[in-house]
């Protein structure tokens, strides 16, 4: 399924979505008057309000990256108490719901349980004369900050997997409320505030737009993969696993984590070009800091000795990093390696004791779920690095082990990062530095540049000026108007 929840969406704040909703709340009071039923007025139509605005902005949403809403009929989705509930009234949602279908400004398609619903007739032309613009949003609710989890197991232990990609089930728990997690809240409640002043957009010709969406909505495997370009969703979750605070921990729900690492060079804050930059084997270094071994920090952590290794260009590198952190990461023994000769030169076997001579203390460790503690050392890293870069006045992009800032800062970070890692790991680390890219390199590689720098070697270089650009879009382009529209709103 790729339709958000309704009530995950962010509340935008518009006069122009504001009006649509008051019209949608006189409409529910109209047909539902309850003169003398259950509560006070003042409180139904409080009830309404809040329903109608987050039912608006999420519809909104929806239209502007050209999908769907999803909209649990059901009462048990709104039931007190259950942890995923709907944390809205089910009987005064559902008015609205008919509400909206009564003035026609929805169509509804129910498919596997779920009921979506996308805007049609007049919300459709009234969002179509707004057009697709950032707007201002409310903070997410402090309670939904830290988000906990756990996976379902059988009788014997092992994960319940679904789906043909047999993905673990998880389930949501209590988060208990320690002096730590107000701690977290209060610094996510911060980081929040302050993406929600900016534009995170794209700098991408309405043609290759389109393209990165077509990709991104390309199957793979099953329909939980489908992704959308939702660029209103800049506020961050912190979720935990295993049922641990000592676990996992990383930072998402920000719509640029979703984008594929070969576009990410053309995400743009406030219009401003950006770079990325991302620790150098970020969990071998921390496992093996906790084990008293210190890489140093030139050491390429996954050079294990494959025969001709070509370095960090190694065309190996980066699919053997997913190796490494998929063994790392394989708390119950599912992860199995086949087919490594003709790629790698070596067995799956010779693989391993490799890996096994290179980093002995990490191999010792694998069945102990260390992935997941290292994930829990590296977002407490990523935290630290977003405070010290928004104090800074420094807009910073979480993407787990790597970060996204304008580019004239990338010395800045380059620095916290390391000094950073150093604080909280006691080691060292380097980091590595991407390029920019402009709308016309989209989807080259970044060898393929490299290589077209040879002929020209104007492309991609990140010098004066031009580091600091701001894109220069066609008046026709969306990310032009995405863009527009925050500027007008920041020199108020």
């Amino acid at each position: 399924m790729s339709e958000l929840r309704f009530d995950w969406h962010p509340v935008l704040q518009s006069p122009a979505l504001e009006e649509l909703s008051e019209t949608l709340v006189q409409h529910v009071q109209t047909m539902f008057p309850k003169k003398n039923r259950g509560a006070s007025p003042d409180k139904r139509n409080s009830a309404y309000k809040k329903i109608s605005t987050q039912l608006i902005s999420s519809l909104y949403i929806g239209w502007c990256a050209d999908d769907a809403v999803s909209f649990p009929v059901r009462p048990a989705a709104y039931k007190a108490g259950r942890l995923d509930a709907v944390q809205l009234s089910h009987e005064y949602t559902q008015e609205a719901y008919k509400a909206l279908k009564k003035l026609k400004w929805i169509t509804t398609k129910y498919v596997m349980d779920y009921t979506r619903i996308k805007a049609s007739g007049g919300l459709k032309s009234a969002f179509e004369e707004i057009g697709a613009r950032w707007m201002p949003q409310e903070l997410q609710p402090r309670d939904e900050l830290i988000v906990l989890r756990d996976i379902k197991r059988d009788k014997d232990g092992k994960p319940i997997r679904s789906g043909k990609r047999r993905k673990k089930k998880k389930y949501p728990c209590a988060v208990p409320e320690t002096s730590e997690v107000d701690l977290w809240r209060d610094n996510l409640e911060y980081i929040n505030s302050e993406l929600a002043k900016h534009c995170i957009s794209l700098d991408l010709s309405n043609i290759n737009l389109d393209a990165l969406k077509k990709e991104l909505a390309t199957k793979r495997g099953d329909q939980e993969t489908y992704r959308r370009l939702y660029l209103h969703r800049v506020q961050l979750t912190r979720i935990f696993s295993r049922g641990s605070l000592g676990k996992g921990g990383r930072f998402y729900r920000g719509w640029w984590q979703s984008i594929p690492e070969i576009h990410r060079p053309h995400i743009r804050i406030d219009g401003k070009k950006v770079i990325e930059i991302d620790y150098s084997g970020i969990s071998l270094r921390i496992i093996s800091a906790q084990c008293g071994v210190n890489l140093p920090a030139e050491v390429d952590p996954y050079d294990i000795g494959l025969p001709n290794w070509q370095g960090s260009n190694d065309k190996r590198r980066k699919p053997l990093k997913t190796i490494i952190n998929a063994l790392i990461n394989d708390e119950d023994g599912d992860y199995r390696l086949v087919g490594t000769k003709g790629f790698y030169g070596v067995t799956p076997r010779e693989l391993r004791k490799l890996f096994q001579k290179t980093h002995p203390v990490v191999y010792n460790r694998l069945a102990d779920g260390v992935g997941l503690e290292s994930q829990f050392v590296d977002s407490q890293i990523a935290e630290s690095v977003m405070l010290k870069m928004f104090r800074d006045g420094i807009v910073c992009l979480p993407i787990h082990d790597s970060f996204l800032v304008p580019s004239g800062y990338h010395q800045v970070l380059s620095s916290v990062m390391k000094d950073t890692f150093r604080e909280i790991t006691g080691a060292e680390i380097s980091v590595d530095l991407d390029i920019v890219k402009t709308d016309q390199l989209y989807g080259l590689k970044k060898d393929e540049i490299l290589e077209k720098q040879k002929s020209d070697p104007e492309v991609g270089i990140l010098s004066g000026s031009e580091t600091w650009g701001v894109l220069k879009n066609e008046q026709n382009k969306f990310t032009h108007k995405f863009v527009q529209s925050w500027r007008v709103w920041s020199s108020n």
